[in-house]
């Protein structure tokens, strides 16, 4: 019997020229710092206000618990584009921490507060500072951190900063904040596809795949071997409906 694929996507990847001037976390000082959740935990991040955020979003918006997406009790969910690990909080708190949390963040920067955040998990975590590629014979692969706008880095930085540059000058913002916001360091990062990070866990099952990176989607997913696809139950990427279409045609025909 063919394994049931639940795909929940967001509609991201629209130019930003196109868009609307969203919501988004405020440009703050670059550096390592913390913020505390509403209950008391302290989390290390970039960008407080970004966290904060994050944590309305996934937490008190239900992010990713639409769509008819279950937690079941002792579930393995696998996290590519971690970040600092509001998503890993969510998942331990929605499986009581019964759970098995396999992480995957590039950035090294992130992934430092990643590794520091999931300590106040109940959760078995297990983290992997690498990105989710397409090819086993992949080389490193460089990447841009944003400190003051984390959720934004990775391949796709330079051209939403462009997009947003343009959008700043068709409404008159001040375009040397949106400059600043998309400051970048260059990171180079190890490349692996997600097939290879779960031989290494040696999991049989995956309960819920959440892919959010950034632009790099398709790519993880074209890493997932055939033999693989029969072991996830649910996926949630955050793509455009675009990307979802082929998505849907790999989860389905594999």
């Amino acid at each position: 019997m063919a394994t049931k694929v639940l795909i929940a996507a967001s509609e991201k990847g629209k130019d930003a020229s196109e868009g609307q001037v969203a919501a988004t976390p405020a440009v703050i000082a670059s550096r390592p710092c913390e913020w505390t959740t509403p209950g008391g935990i302290q989390m290390h991040c970039y960008n407080p206000l970004e966290v904060s955020f994050l944590w309305e979003k996934i937490f008190a918006e239900n992010e990713y618990g639409d769509g008819g997406i279950v937690y079941p009790p002792g579930a393995i969910i696998v996290d590519v584009g971690g970040n600092v690990g509001v998503f890993c909080h969510y998942a331990d708190a929605r499986c009581a921490g019964e759970c098995t949390i396999i992480a995957i963040e590039p950035i090294p920067q992130l992934f430092h507060c990643l590794q520091k955040n999931v300590k106040a998990l109940r959760a078995n975590c297990s983290l992997h500072n690498v990105a989710a590629g397409a090819s086993t014979e992949c080389d490193p692969i460089t990447l841009d951190f944003l400190p003051r706008y984390s959720l934004l880095s990775g391949s796709q930085a330079h051209s939403n900063c462009a997009g947003y540059e343009k959008l700043a000058e068709l409404h008159n913002l001040p375009l040397d904040l949106v400059q600043e916001a998309f400051e970048s360091v260059e990171v180079e990062c190890p490349q692996s596809t997600l097939s290879d990070i779960l031989q290494q866990e040696a999991v049989s099952r995956i309960d819920l795949l959440k892919v959010d990176c950034e632009g790099a989607e398709y790519d993880v997913m074209l890493g997932i071997s055939e033999t693989d696809w029969p072991k996830i139950q649910q996926v949630t990427c955050s793509c455009s409906p675009f990307l979802l279409i082929g998505i849907s045609h790999l989860s389905y025909t594999q």
